[in-house]
């Protein structure tokens, strides 16, 4: 279980939201997620220049967090489509009139292996300079 104690409040939520739901945490985590340098202090205000030692340490330290979750631009595209498309199918199936009570196994974020191709349009991404 991810202890998201330790890290500062103003992330939490942010953080928890990334790794459970696939929710887009903002340029400055997102820079962090995928481990480019250059836009993390890109996109970091002052308090993220003071906080950066302890959510890098954070996110090093726990080894519950899935591991295509953060480690590259690859890995933090591929999060963000994977858990649009659950999302975009929880959606669909809430708005079925005939859908009932919606699948708790859909609000799971499924386990997908590193590199497995994901089924769907492919997002478009923006380039380095511009995330």
């Amino acid at each position: 279980m991810i202890n998201y104690e330790a890290l500062p409040a103003i992330y939490r939520g942010r953080v928890q939201a990334w790794i459970t739901k696939g929710v887009d945490p903002g340029p400055f985590l997102r820079a962090l997620f995928a481990g480019d340098l250059f836009d993390v202090m890109r996109h970091a205000s002052d308090f993220d220049h003071q906080c950066l030692g302890n959510v890098t340490t954070w996110l090093i330290v726990n080894e519950d967090v899935p591991e295509l979750c953060y480690g590259s631009w690859a890995k933090v595209d591929n999060w963000l489509t994977i858990n649009s498309q659950r999302l975009a199918a929880e959606r669909a199936v809430k708005l079925r009139p005939d859908a009932g009570e919606l699948d708790p196994a859909l609000a799971v974020t499924p386990a997908v292996e590193e590199g497995s191709p994901v089924e769907g349009p492919t997002p478009p991404t923006l380039p380095r300079g511009r995330r």
